[in-house]
């Protein structure tokens, strides 16, 4: 188990925030080794800040705080030695006094390896949240050298697949990612397809 709180302050104006401003971090997590074969992972973790805010019949925005709350839980599994599947389902909460939202995330992955040179990943994530505030980050598996974390905020379904292959000194990797239904996601919800090739020398 893990536990962390920052208390941190800004003594100067910054975005969205009008005046000095203060606010709280903190997070705890925990894994607990089931038996051999599965995993399972929770995390708690809240943001308290300042954000300007306007009520209904106030035309000056004033600073009022914010909180963000989301839990994390995952299940990891071992079927075989060449097979893992992974559940997870995240959850937030975030707003202030005068607007809350809320929002879900949830996906199946599962991982496999039947040789040593060859792997292939396959995700299919459901997401549902009231708005952007509320949106969720999720990590994605990507090609060597690159990044994806998209946010995943409105109400969809997404299928990812990856596959990789070494052959003496070449990498290739094949990756395609594609909403089955979406109303908003963060780079839009067209199809997205990527190719790579590696020489190591």
């Amino acid at each position: 188990m893990n536990a962390w709180i920052d208390f941190f302050s800004h003594p100067w104006l910054k975005y969205h925030v009008c005046r000095p401003s203060y606010g709280r971090e903190w997070m705890i997590d925990f894994t607990w080794l089931i038996n051999e074969s599965m995993t399972f992972y929770g995390r708690i973790k809240q943001k308290t800040d300042m954000e300007d805010m306007r009520e209904e019949n106030n035309a000056v925005a004033c600073p009022a705080a914010t909180r963000r709350t989301t839990f994390r839980n995952q299940l990891s599994c071992r079927i075989s030695p060449e097979t893992e599947w992974r559940t997870r389902m995240e959850l937030c909460r975030t707003g202030t006094a005068y607007k809350q939202e809320k929002g879900y995330y949830l996906h199946q992955e599962m991982i496999w390896t039947p040789r040593k040179k060859i792997s292939v990943w396959i995700r299919y994530t459901v997401f549902h949240t009231d708005g952007y505030e509320s949106r969720i980050y999720a990590y994605e598996n990507n090609f060597a050298y690159a990044f994806s974390m998209p946010a995943f905020y409105g109400e969809g379904s997404r299928l990812g697949i990856m596959i990789q292959w070494s052959f003496k000194q070449w990498r290739i990797g094949i990756r395609h990612n594609f909403f089955l239904s979406s109303q908003a996601v963060s780079s839009g919800r067209f199809p997205e397809t990527g190719i790579q090739i590696i020489k190591e020398w």
